[in-house]
């Protein structure tokens, strides 16, 4: 798991998770949240935890503070007013931004996408009308506010669930690609790059957000320490598959 610059990133999780009250400046910024958990897909397999992993994530987040915005089994006109309506509120303020999502998502030429449940992929001319560009997301959050902070958390590194045509991108079906986000901004992930992440079929999560979330609900936790054991315990668990969660950024 990639390293950050230490000492801001435990001031960032300070203000997002409540840890350590006493450090948290009195006139902190307000937090606010999308969470999307799509699992109906329609031309694609369907997900069996992502609802509840969002649903989990929700009722974790209200009770660390943030102002919460919900959306499950997003088509793609549901999935572009969620995040526009999101990126709308946080423009102009500091306040801390907070995106989860859990779901199918894909890597094309280098960039990534999230699929809205309604996605209809059959070749690669589809991809960028068909679904949410992940940078269009990140360069949202991050216009104008360079004092602010965004949180990414993204519980959607499965294989490519459309049988893309035409496709000549390398690892166009495998994972997320990295991603070079503005400074402020941390993103996560429940694989690294290139790799793919295991729905947890039988479990109520996926095994990244369980993981994830059994860490947050840990008071005083430091955020390099919570990480970590996040990052082990999945590797460790994930067995063959060797899944190991990564995060990209520099604060």
């Amino acid at each position: 798991m990639r390293r950050v610059n230490r000492i801001p990133l435990l001031i960032i999780f300070w203000l997002a998770f409540g840890g350590w009250i006493s450090l948290v400046p009195a006139a902190a910024p307000a937090k606010l949240a999308l969470v999307v958990g799509n699992a109906a897909y329609r031309g694609a397999n369907p997900l069996t935890n992502t609802r509840h992993d969002a649903q989990d994530m929700v009722a974790m987040l209200k009770g660390l503070g943030f102002q919460v915005t919900a959306v499950e089994d997003a088509t793609r006109d549901q999935f572009n007013l969620a995040v526009k309506t999101f990126v709308k509120s946080l423009q102009g303020t500091d306040a801390m931004g907070l995106f989860y999502y859990a779901g199918h998502g894909i890597q094309m030429k280098g960039a990534n996408y999230l699929l809205p449940v309604d996605a209809k992929i059959e070749e690669e001319w589809d991809v960028q009308d068909q679904a949410i560009a992940l940078d269009r997301l990140l360069d949202g959050m991050a216009s104008g506010r360079d004092k602010a902070v965004n949180l990414v958390i993204l519980d959607a590194c499965r294989d490519n669930p459309f049988a893309v045509r035409g496709s000549r991108s390398t690892g166009a079906d495998r994972g997320f690609a990295r991603v070079e986000p503005s400074s402020g901004t941390l993103v996560l992930y429940a694989a690294q790059p290139g790799a793919t992440a295991s729905d947890n079929p039988g479990g109520r999560n996926g095994l990244f957000t369980g993981e994830l979330l059994k860490v947050l609900a840990t008071p005083g936790l430091q955020v390099e320490e919570a990480f970590k054991q996040v990052a082990q315990q999945v590797y460790l668990t994930s067995g063959s598959q060797k899944q190991l969660p990564w995060q990209e950024g520099i604060i």
